[in-house]
């Protein structure tokens, strides 16, 4: 081959390389945006299909809630009212005050030690919240747990003073020093 025909050759390789990039440029762009595009959609998909499910869920939380207020309301009703429970335990009460002492309480000296127990409101059960029962038993908790730990402290810390003032041999330690006495050997038995 001629150097003439050789750089035409090569001219003509280098236009067909450089057609091949444009296309594939062109090529590329296209693949981004159709991805662009796809992605939007899929965002938006997801979103639309989230938005869709915190409903279902809000849905579902609300009738829950509403079957749950009808059984509570429900058992209320059976069990009755607060009030009634408090009336209840006044009347208990009321009553026990009202009997009639016995012979024995009949004499002065019993009469004046006769008391009636206050807490006997407390003894029939008003209903409180599980809440307040568990926040009060949690806290009950809290205050003998911390009532122990400063109560250790206090104890621990006299009883190493104690254990220094009174230093005194143990009885294994008085045994295990006469046994090394007798074994001793005597100086006169080693000097010759």
């Amino acid at each position: 081959m001629e150097p003439q025909q050789m750089m035409e050759f090569l001219l003509a390789m280098q236009a067909k390389a450089d057609a091949r990039y444009e296309e594939a440029k062109i090529n590329q762009a296209k693949a981004d945006a159709d991805r662009k595009a796809m992605q939007e959609r899929t965002d938006a998909n997801m979103k639309t299909s989230h938005k869709e499910l915190l409903a279902k869920l809000e849905d579902d939380r609300q009738a829950n809630m509403k079957a749950w207020r009808g059984e509570m309301s429900a058992m209320t009703d059976k069990w009755g009212s607060d009030s009634h429970m408090e009336t209840m335990a006044c009347q208990v009460m009321e009553a026990r005050r009202d009997e009639e002492p016995s012979s024995v309480d009949r004499k002065p000296e019993v009469a004046q030690k006769v008391e009636f127990p206050v807490v006997d409101a407390e003894v029939m059960p008003v209903r409180e919240p599980k809440r307040k029962r568990r926040r009060d038993r949690h806290l009950a908790e809290e205050r003998r747990r911390q009532k122990t730990k400063d109560s250790r402290r206090e104890i621990r810390e006299p009883q190493k003073k104690l254990t220094v003032a009174h230093r005194r041999t143990t009885r294994r330690l008085e045994v295990a020093q006469k046994t090394q006495i007798d074994q001793k050997v005597s100086r006169r038995a080693t000097v010759r």
